[in-house]
């Protein structure tokens, strides 16, 4: 373990240490989390955050502003005045304009190319003749293998392909209405994540214009929380779309 390792290679005792750490789903983990932490290294201060919100941290150096985040999922985070909203952020193909979202489409539209309810395209073809099992699985399938896919998409796009060129259209689509929301909050917004740089070419240029470069990323985020120039920012797990409240006043559960 880390901890293990810093405090034997120092020399010192885990209470000398804060741990600090970003995890994906920490929102709905973090009491098992803090239980772990806490039995392995009971006099060990611990600040506990989700990935997501050091990302947020730190492309705003700590600051009011949203960040739109598009990987193999998507999801924006927004923080403003010492409130935080979340929107998108539901898994799998709830994650619109994500890498899931793209391979998922693309296996929708080469089924129904085979069914004869959509068009037939060389790109439609090449998913038929290669992925045929995983069209079937598509909704159990594992997100990294459909996300994967979103790289053949690009490539029948650069050839012309209709089918290609519509699942980016609406991915793009899907990702200015992130923008839009942040937005609607009247503060600065980035976007960041693996497919940012690929996707950003198809956002609607009224919304692509307001992406500010991100200041940092999410191990400044760590750092912000680590130096105590920002708190942790918990997000209620509340339907894709709607601002929920901030939960609790010492969202930073087990700082000693």
């Amino acid at each position: 373990m880390i901890v293990d390792n810093v405090t034997t290679s120092n020399n010192i005792q885990p209470s000398d240490c804060t741990l600090v750490a970003g995890w994906a789903g920490v929102t709905t983990r973090r009491l098992m989390l803090g239980d772990l932490i806490e039995r392995a290294w009971p006099q060990m201060p611990y600040i506990l955050d989700s990935d997501a919100d050091t990302a947020l941290l730190g492309a705003h150096n700590g600051g009011d502003g949203g960040n739109v985040i598009v990987g193999t999922g998507s999801i924006l985070y927004v923080h403003k005045n010492g409130a935080a909203f979340r929107y998108g952020g539901g898994g799998r193909e709830k994650d619109k304009g994500s890498g899931f979202w793209m391979g998922y489409e693309a296996l929708a539209a080469a089924e129904r190319a085979r069914d004869g309810t959509g068009p037939s395209t060389p790109f439609t073809t090449y998913i038929l003749d290669n992925y045929a099992d995983l069209i079937a699985a598509r909704d159990t399938a594992n997100t990294v293998t459909v996300g994967n896919l979103t790289y053949n998409i690009y490539c029948y796009y650069d050839m012309g392909d209709v089918v290609a060129a519509r699942i980016l259209t609406d991915a793009g689509r899907h990702i200015g209405d992130f923008i839009g929301h942040a937005l609607s909050h009247d503060v600065p917004v980035t976007l960041t994540g693996g497919m940012a740089d690929l996707i950003q070419d198809f956002i609607p240029e009224d919304r692509r214009a307001h992406i500010q470069p991100a200041k940092g990323g999410p191990f400044e985020g760590l750092m912000q929380l680590a130096t105590g120039r920002a708190k942790a920012i918990w997000i209620d797990q509340t339907p894709p779309l709607q601002p929920p409240a901030r939960a609790g006043n010492d969202p930073a559960r087990g700082l000693k």
